[in-house]
């Protein structure tokens, strides 16, 4: 993947087309014929039970495997005829783990690199970061040895706020907020749902009936399968496997 010289883009949709794909150390295929289509600035939402393939489909939507059988097309063009630096600059990722640097909070947020104020500031207000920062915790305080200094919401906000000063325009929430409490998960994943500018695709084991309604899509996968996709409505109207879910 990303093998290419065509720049690629995000201007409309990221299309798989029945892709598989299997772990070097398995047997088994991760993924087996998944097809669906992302478009841009819709919220999505991947549920299923843990091994039932959603990181790996999410990964693969971010063109993070090479050897994947099947196509990925960013804007109708497939991944293979697309740079690898351009694909970089389409998808980032926020994981359950986030590693902390031993050093301050704005360094941890800039990874290091120079940004005007208004663009830090600006991922620091969409993140919630603000609502830690004080005269006594600034910016240029230190998050200690992987974050010791911080509790884990405070960890997970830098997170999202690294993600979002990049300015790209698909993030990945991968069980980024099971690790907190609620009100504090809660809150970084509306602020993600409330930017019209971003497509997102969380990949969570909540059923918090409230929060999935907001998703313009749930997808739900059961052994390496999209088994159903649609609004939470029209889901549970269907009253399948995802409802069946929800009910366990």
């Amino acid at each position: 993947m990303g093998e290419g010289t065509t720049v690629a883009t995000f201007d409309r949709e990221i299309r798989v087309e029945n892709i598989s794909y299997t772990y070097a150390n398995s047997d088994q295929a991760a993924i087996s014929g998944v097809s669906h289509t992302f478009e841009k600035n819709k919220k999505y939402v991947l549920l299923g039970k843990s091994g039932c393939g959603k990181t790996t489909l999410a990964k693969a939507v971010a063109g993070h495997f090479n050897g994947l059988d099947g196509k990925i097309m960013y804007d109708s063009i497939d991944m293979n005829e697309l740079s690898r630096e351009s694909i970089d600059k389409i998808p980032t990722m926020v994981h359950q783990d986030v590693y902390m640097f031993d050093t301050d909070i704005e360094s941890n947020i800039a990874l290091f690199k120079d940004y005007d104020a208004s663009v830090l500031n600006g991922a620091i207000s969409a993140s919630g970061v603000d609502l830690f920062l004080n005269e006594e915790r600034t910016l240029k305080s230190a998050v200690g040895e992987d974050g010791a200094n911080l509790s884990g919401g405070q960890k997970q906000r830098i997170a999202v706020a690294r993600a979002l000063i990049q300015n790209k325009p698909l993030l990945v929430l991968d069980e980024g907020t099971s690790a907190i409490d609620r009100q504090t998960g809660n809150d970084i994943e509306n602020r993600l749902l409330e930017r019209e500018d971003l497509t997102l695709i969380t990949i969570t084991h909540s059923l918090d009936e409230q929060m999935l309604r907001k998703y313009d899509e749930i997808i739900y996968m059961e052994e390496g399968s999209i088994v159903e996709h649609g609004s939470y409505n029209d889901l549970v109207k269907q009253n399948g496997k995802f409802s069946t879910y929800l009910s366990m």
